[in-house]
């Protein structure tokens, strides 16, 4: 038995099923832990829900484009509905979209902590578990579709422990789904989308500011910065997306090896 940590997807089967095959992955043996963006952007994303949600040791974590297929199957929104149509319009979809909202925004096991975006520094894992757990719980409930509708937006842009309502839960939501750069003084840019140059001052990477600590026996995976071509790999830090939908590859990684597997796109599906 072995653990492969899988970045952005991204509606891209055949990539995944490519790389299930190099890595030898046996069904109900194995398992497998996605970081969010199952779907969108590529060309089968109905296929990439079907198949993940039948796999007997599949773990998953919300991503941005897995709440914009929520947020258009169960309210309002018309985010993207080009690219999710193919998921909300089947025949399937009630029990794919019961399947999703079920998942979480965090998943801390087995000395991994895996999310979309990253660890919003200054918070502890203990922390970030409760604040995602928040989210979790509004996605269950009869506000729903009310919050699914008011999660977007970019403000508040730092975190407070005095934020409530939709204001604390849209933060909580952008901290788990779309963080890449923040400021000294904890401000996120949810716009900024860029590898890191030396000239983005006063933004920094998350990971790199002074309060993004955790535990050393944890290593954070995350996928959600194509840009950054899945190139972090350190004990404490795993980077896994790397831009399959862009042409770029698929990253699994291995815990228990560091072993880290990927197979390239033949094409740009973006």
């Amino acid at each position: 038995m072995a653990r492969y940590v899988i970045g952005d997807i991204q509606g891209c089967l055949e990539g995944l099923l490519g790389l299930l095959s190099k890595i030898g992955y046996v069904s109900g043996r194995d398992d497998l832990w996605f970081a969010g963006d199952l779907v969108n952007r590529g060309p089968d994303a109905l296929g990439v829900l079907k198949f993940v949600s039948a796999q007997a040791h599949a773990r998953v974590v919300l991503g941005n484009h897995d709440l914009h297929c929520l947020a258009l199957f169960y309210g309002r929104s018309q985010r993207h509905a080009k690219g999710l149509a193919s998921v909300v319009e089947s025949v399937d979809a009630p029990r794919l979209m019961a399947w999703l909202v079920d998942q979480p925004l965090m998943i801390h096991d087995a000395g991994v902590l895996m999310v979309h975006a990253g660890l919003y520094p200054g918070w502890s894992i203990s922390e970030a578990l409760g604040y995602a757990s928040e989210v979790e719980s509004i996605l269950k409930s009869q506000d729903q579709a009310l919050f699914l509708e008011q999660m977007y937006g970019d403000e508040p842009a730092v975190w407070s422990d005095d934020l409530a309502g939709w204001d604390r839960l849209r933060f909580i939501t952008n901290a788990c789904v779309r963080m890449r750069y923040i400021n000294a003084e904890r401000h996120c840019d949810f716009q900024l989308t860029q590898a890191p140059t030396p000239d983005m001052k006063p933004w920094m990477p998350w990971f790199e500011h002074p309060q993004a600590q955790w535990d050393a026996a944890t290593t954070v995976a995350f996928g959600h910065w194509a840009s950054l071509k899945a190139s972090i790999n350190r004990s404490n830090l795993q980077a896994l997306d790397g831009g399959y939908v862009w042409g770029g590859q698929l990253v699994a990684w291995c815990p228990e090896t560091g072993e880290r597997i990927t197979v390239q796109a033949p094409k740009t599906y973006a």
